[in-house]
């Protein structure tokens, strides 16, 4: 679970790069549309958090 935390927050690092460069290339609704994903793996994060917390494991 803590790998797949980490691996979350790199893709949402990710999507939240490429909205940057989507905004800034006139593509403003694909922008948003990358943020939203990146708040969505995000949110994934929370499930896995509240999951670790059974184990014990942080």
């Amino acid at each position: 679970l803590s790998h797949w935390i980490k691996h979350n927050e790199d893709h949402a690092s990710n999507y939240r790069n490429w909205a940057e460069k989507a905004k800034a290339n006139g593509k403003a609704d694909a922008g948003v549309l990358l943020e939203e994903a990146a708040d969505m793996s995000l949110a994934i994060n929370d499930k896995f958090e509240a999951a670790l917390a059974f184990f014990g494991d942080k």
